[in-house]
């Protein structure tokens, strides 16, 4: 459920007596318990449809027309899943995902945009996306996105009532209930996508995981990516592990024309 803030709540004051109360479409979101979906375009049009057809879904949807008024509502109440353009007058899509993600390291983030080729899509998950759907697009494929995202979230929400450790290998723990990795007291938070990688990675040492396993792992409902998603996020892993380490290293080893493995320090 998302995160609010205190501007989420407005003081009531009746004979003398200030009571707190939750706005009232927060508390009728509250209440209910709905997924929240937050797009971010400049296409008023788009925004329009979009609300339209995913709050037929029985999801909860606010959409922003720009970066800066986006990303000041997500401080006040994050959503459960961002959608944004990248393309946007003022700052754009790349700027806000940035920006989120130092708020809110594991919100999964879908760009949609009309930037499709393949350096654009790597800019884009090298940026901090968990994933990228080009315009035009079919409603039915956005949907199915974004289901995927709630099918790894309710899977995250489950297991984090768990704080024991999930594995440790190496000098390196890996947490469950923390969604991160840790290093000699050291500690970087990781995205789902990034956690299932080092999950399946760790838990096979030095046995090779193929493109198509990590694809698996992942996108476990997904039929949609290409296995170049697994590349980008293999490259922040490992810009992360070199920041926890404080060195240049490469535990996380390419077999080339078939996958990772993890090699020793």
């Amino acid at each position: 459920m998302p995160l609010l803030s205190r501007k989420c709540i407005i003081n009531v004051t009746i004979a003398g007596i200030t009571l707190k109360y939750l706005r009232a479409h927060v508390f009728l979101c509250y209440l209910l318990d709905m997924f929240y979906v937050a797009v971010v375009d400049d296409e008023k049009e788009l925004l329009y449809s979009l609300k339209i057809i995913l709050e037929a879904e029985g999801w909860e949807i606010s959409v922003f027309t720009d970066s800066v008024s986006a990303l000041a509502s997500f401080k006040e109440r994050l959503p459960d899943v961002i959608i944004m353009d990248i393309m946007m007058p003022g700052e754009d899509g790349l700027w806000l995902c940035g920006r989120v993600r130092e708020i809110a390291k594991t919100v999964p983030i879908i760009f949609l945009s009309a930037k499709v080729e393949e350096i654009d899509k790597v800019v884009g998950l090298e940026s901090g996306a968990d994933d990228y759907l080009g315009k035009p697009f079919s409603a039915r494929e956005l949907i199915a996105r974004i289901r995927v995202q709630k099918r790894r979230l309710e899977a995250l929400n489950g297991n984090q009532s768990e704080s024991r450790p999930e594995l440790v290998l190496d000098g390196f723990t890996l947490e469950r209930g923390t969604m991160s990795l840790s290093f000699r007291a050291k500690n970087t938070p990781l995205t789902v996508s990034e956690y299932r990688i080092l999950k399946l990675v760790m838990n096979r040492n030095k046995t090779i995981c193929t493109r198509e396993e990590l694809l698996n792992a992942v996108y476990q409902e997904d039929t949609y990516v290409c296995d170049r998603v697994i590349d980008n996020h293999i490259k922040r892993i490992r810009d992360k592990i070199q920041k926890l380490v404080g060195q240049d290293i490469n535990i996380i080893e390419t077999v080339y024309g078939v996958g990772y493995r993890w090699s020793s320090l």
